[in-house]
């Protein structure tokens, strides 16, 4: 009998692995941004929101930028390692060039603004998270990794459970979109 819920509970358990995983980097990303965000909002007398959508923004935009340059420079590094340069047909002018980074500009903008969008709801529930943990005697960076992990596990249960196939259409918005 008791067996019967053994796969149940280990299902739960790997739930939880998973936002683990998951929480890691976002902690690490979101403590440069909420030194941003308190600086922005200090600064040009920002409210809460205001902060945190160019705050967000800032930081989409800075990922779309590293994922968009990663597979170029991958590129770039095997070309030099098979020596092999392109037939004069293939090979691109200074306007292709231009062109490319001036429409690549173009889709990291469009995109940041989209994945701001679909991810600021998530802030109010980080937010959320916060406000509930004000009245605890914790530190600061114990805080924040605890309200990473409960985001992290919430979009976790989103992805998996409710919209399943978001993470597909993300990956296509950001590469080919």
């Amino acid at each position: 009998m008791a067996l019967a819920f053994l796969p149940i509970v280990l299902g739960i358990i790997d739930l939880l692995r998973i936002a683990l995983i998951i929480s890691i980097p976002l902690f690490l990303a979101a403590i440069p941004a909420l030194f941003l965000k308190n600086k922005l909002a200090k600064k040009f007398s920002l409210n809460w929101i205001q902060s945190a959508l160019i705050t967000t923004y800032l930081a989409v935009t800075i990922i779309l930028i590293f994922l968009y340059l990663v597979p170029y420079y991958l590129g770039f590094l095997e070309s030099i390692l098979a020596k092999q340069t392109p037939p004069a047909i293939l090979a691109l002018t200074p306007l292709d060039l231009a062109a490319a980074v001036l429409l690549t500009i173009i889709k990291i903008v469009i995109s940041a603004i989209i994945l701001t969008i679909i991810v600021f709801p998530l802030e109010f529930f980080a937010e959320f998270v916060s406000d509930k943990l004000k009245e605890k005697k914790i530190p600061r960076l114990a805080k924040n990794f605890v309200i990473a992990y409960c985001t992290s596990l919430l979009v976790t249960i989103i992805i998996l459970f409710v919209f399943p196939w978001i993470l597909n259409g993300i990956i296509f918005l950001i590469y080919w979109g």
